[in-house]
């Protein structure tokens, strides 16, 4: 045992359990503060406490970085406790948005001090010359090999034919679609042009020019550009998959003096993977901005419940299917060492889940609450345990699990009551009661709890939460209407209102 704790995951094992250890202490002996009912005091014994608890567990995974995340934790929901309820749901709010747009900001300060620097030209990145020896090698070697060509405007891939002073596009696959076999087309038995498909004779070529591509991570070495019959074709070749044969057959068919040689600067052209990845960012920042407009409005103003609660449930299973869907291109990870250059969905993620679990968790009283907590308990384990078995990422740092299963348990718990309240078709019981008991609960919570104790004419007690406004509006003695509810997924829940 004394040589564990000599070790650096001893000593990292013995100071968290220091931090846990001060925190219980601590919790202790703020007991007064914490039962005093002044939110500024509460909120300091949330972040000694609540930090110095949470910052002692993540420094048992995390070391130093966790507790920093465990103090940032608690002050957040200090801040929240101490601010008016007035002024809770702006804080919220700004903070959802601050979430969501720290990425990209510093996206474009990286991008901007990027361009800031100005590399020098190597000796070999300019000057295109009439086709090269090698090329021609290279074209002489692939003559009789099928030739293709990507549409880089419209992301299409093409097999060419020249045939009777014509050039022949033919689609057979795209960056979406990998090109098959059985797809492939031969120059004795050419079909039909149909719908995407394309062709130019030769001699109405009126411009033409060659650019050198970088290699990096792009499979493409070439690009074409070509104007015939008033239209322009920006095409992306492989020299080896017969982009010299069609450097070759454009320069041999072309009209004299329509090929532009002058010198200028290699061009970079994104590889098709990262065209995938550009338009699922934007696909993402579209998810975002409007899910982040939906739960705007579904926490501050008067829309329709029902339709904004399923608006604000489809963002999170709509980012894990891209995920499943594109794992080269998108990322759930948390640091940027483990996403390569993904898009990092993160943030979308936890923004997505924890509005859901806000609202059901201000909206609902249920009845069974164990019940409802085990169900979300069994189901957040599992959908755990699916992201380690289905998601390398999970398993590469602890963090990134703690993070994965932070969002799955807020989202469930979200979705869950929301989804029973949607599909609840059946009518609730009705009873009449009479308010024996009012309470103002601000404990450790992040908001505060307005409780009326009921009794119905059958004797039951509930004790029930209620909107502030309506708590203001009522009294001890007074008749109330209790709705009872039992749910689409057999979790019940209950309502209070006015008697008519």
């Amino acid at each position: 045992m004394k040589k564990f704790f000599q070790t650096p995951i001893g000593k990292r094992v013995m100071i968290g359990l220091v931090f846990l250890a001060l925190a219980v202490a601590l919790g202790f002996s703020l007991q007064e503060l914490l039962h005093s009912g002044v939110h500024w005091k509460q909120a300091i014994v949330i972040f000694l406490c609540g930090g110095t608890g949470l910052g002692g567990l993540l420094y048992l995974f995390l070391s130093r970085k966790g507790l920093l995340i465990g103090y940032g934790i608690a002050l957040g929901f200090s801040l929240l406790l101490a601010l008016p309820d007035g002024w809770k749901r702006v804080y919220l709010a700004v903070g959802i948005v601050v979430a969501f747009a720290t990425p990209k900001i510093k996206e474009l300060l990286k991008k901007r001090k990027d361009k800031r620097i100005v590399a020098a030209p190597s000796p070999n990145a300019y000057g295109i010359r009439p086709m090269r020896a090698e090329r021609r090698t290279r074209a002489q070697e692939t003559k009789d090999k099928p030739i293709f060509a990507l549409h880089t405007a419209n992301g299409n891939m093409y097999q060419v034919f020249f045939q009777d002073g014509v050039f022949l596009f033919y689609k057979v696959g795209s960056v979406w679609k990998e090109t098959k076999e059985e797809d492939l087309l031969h120059a004795e038995n050419l079909p039909p042009m149909k719908k995407g498909d394309f062709s130019f004779p030769a001699r109405e070529i009126t411009w033409l020019r060659f650019r050198e591509l970088e290699q990096d991570d792009n499979p493409f070495d070439q690009q074409i550009s070509i104007h015939a019959q008033k239209r322009r074709y920006y095409l992306s070749t492989i020299e080896s998959a017969g982009g010299a044969a069609l450097e070759q057959l454009l320069r041999e068919q072309a009209p004299k003096d329509v090929v532009d040689e002058r010198k200028q600067k290699r061009r970079y052209i994104p590889s098709p993977q990262q065209k995938r990845k550009r338009f699922l960012e934007r696909v993402y920042l579209g998810i975002c901005a409007g899910t982040l407009l939906a739960d705007v409005a579904w926490m501050f103003l008067d829309v329709p419940y029902r339709l904004f609660a399923c608006i604000a449930l489809l963002p999170t299973p709509l980012l894990l299917l891209m995920y499943y869907l594109f794992p080269n291109e998108v990322s759930i990870a948390e640091s940027k060492a483990i996403a390569h250059g993904r898009v990092m969905m993160l943030m979308g993620l936890l923004g997505s889940g924890l509005v859901p679990f806000f609202r059901t968790e201000a909206d609902f009283n249920f009845l069974q609450e164990g019940r409802y907590y085990l169900i979300v308990l069994v189901l957040g384990v599992l959908l755990v345990i699916q992201a380690i078995l289905t998601s390398p990422e999970t398993r590469i740092r602890k963090s990134q699990l703690i993070l994965i299963g932070f969002v799955s348990f807020c989202y469930i718990a979200g979705a869950l009551g929301q989804v029973n309240y949607l599909m609840d078709q059946t009518p609730p019981e009705e009873s009449q009661a009479v308010v024996t008991k009012m309470a103002i609960h601000t404990g450790s919570k992040s908001r505060t709890h307005y409780v009326l104790d009921v009794v119905t004419n059958d004797g039951t007690l509930y004790s029930l939460e209620v909107a502030k406004s309506f708590y203001q509006e009522t009294e001890v003695g007074e008749a109330v209407l209790v709705l009872l509810f039992d749910g689409a997924l057999n979790i019940p829940y209950a309502e209070i209102e006015r008697l008519p």
